[in-house]
């Protein structure tokens, strides 16, 4: 995979035009990180989500749920097509490898043989879609009992409680008109000292001309009708 290919596919699965924003979550490939796949992001609104590197067995949905049946589904037709016995094979004796065509049927069926359900669960214990509340951080696949971040769920809900507090509290309940006319700074868009600025007055029937001549010469007009 390259850059070339990354925006093609990005441009072809993702599309390039949306009407709502959406997230893409996958791996910190160098070719994710180029600006050009960036901009692509930005223009098809697309926010990306790049797991470090090292944490995909942790938190990216296939690595975590359901790579291995998918890959266990694609095993068995191997083996299978191995087993029917009809092979050729080239002139030095190697065996023919399977015809592409039949490799991506075998992908399809591996694909449509994965239970729905399992992916959506795999995006909740990645995380991804699990609630912003922390009520259910105990979905979290990495955070679960006897895995490698364990530890992490009781810091997690600690910062979790932390947050919820700061927001119970408006900290703007006990602030007053006085005090915010007291901060509140006094700005001049025009000095109307004497010695800078002479207003002159000159009546016209129902309209009021007011000529006002600055020291940079500049002249403003207003009229008040």
């Amino acid at each position: 995979m390259n850059e070339d290919l990354t925006l093609e596919w990005v441009q072809g699965k993702l599309g390039r035009f949306s009407f709502t924003r959406q997230m893409l979550a996958w791996d910190s490939f160098k070719c994710h990180l180029t600006d050009s796949i960036k901009q692509e992001l930005t223009t098809a609104k697309i926010d990306p989500v790049n797991v470090p590197g090292g944490c995909k067995k942790y938190i990216q949905a296939p690595d975590v749920a359901w790579n291995k049946p998918f890959k266990t589904k694609v095993t068995e037709k191997y083996d299978e097509w191995m087993a029917e016995g009809a092979h050729s094979f080239t002139a030095a004796g190697n065996m023919h490898v399977p015809p592409r065509r039949e490799i991506v049927q075998w992908i399809f069926e591996a694909w449509d043989n994965l239970d729905r359900e399992l992916i959506v669960r795999s995006f909740r214990s990645c995380a991804i879609t699990v609630a912003t509340d922390g009520s259910k951080d105990d979905q979290i696949h990495c955070l679960k009992e006897g895995q490698s971040c364990h530890s992490g769920l009781s810091r997690l809900t600690s910062i979790q409680q932390a947050v919820s507090a700061s927001r119970a509290t408006n900290p703007f309940d006990n602030i007053t008109l006085s005090d915010i006319e007291d901060a509140a700074q006094e700005i001049s868009l025009i000095d109307l000292s004497d010695n800078e600025i002479e207003i002159d007055y000159v009546y016209r029937t129902s309209n009021v001309s007011v000529i006002c001549e600055s020291t940079v010469k500049r002249q403003l007009f207003y009229t008040v009708m």
